[in-house]
């Protein structure tokens, strides 16, 4: 029996279970990651690969609504539970951004088996665009 995509993913090497509890902009969220063995880190992911606009300054509204955008993704693509939206998220090796933040791919299912990701769907939804670093890759 093949395993299914989602196993696969599960199984991989710098993929963990995310339980989001804010979602700070429209490539931000917050939230505890679990490590295995009943430990669990409470941190900041920064979506790998895109870039929404900020929420302040000229660019408030468009990034309010790509803020908006994403937590949307989360309640549609998350297991919703009173402790926040559950997901899995891989990280870029495990590397952090110049602001601290862990670099990941937010990985939504839709009936428990069918993978999103939410990082491209983002992208395609037009509040955020693809970001400088991962152009081409």
């Amino acid at each position: 029996m093949q395993p299914s995509e989602l196993e696969q993913l599960e199984r991989s090497l710098y993929t963990y279970r995310m339980r989001v509890t804010r979602v700070i902009d429209g490539d931000t969220v917050e939230g505890y990651l679990d490590l295995g063995l009943h430990l669990e880190r409470k941190l900041r992911i920064r979506l790998y690969g895109i870039n929404a606009p900020e929420r302040r300054g000229a660019t408030n509204v468009a990034g309010c609504a790509a803020r908006d955008h994403l937590a949307r993704l989360l309640s549609k693509y998350g297991e919703s539970k009173v402790d926040g939206y559950h997901l899995l998220v891989q990280t870029s090796l495990d590397r952090d951004d110049k602001y601290g933040r862990l670099l990941g791919t937010l990985w939504g299912a839709i009936g428990g088996r069918d993978l999103v990701n939410l990082n491209g769907r983002t992208i395609e939804a037009g509040p955020a665009v693809p970001a400088p670093e991962s152009r081409g890759r």
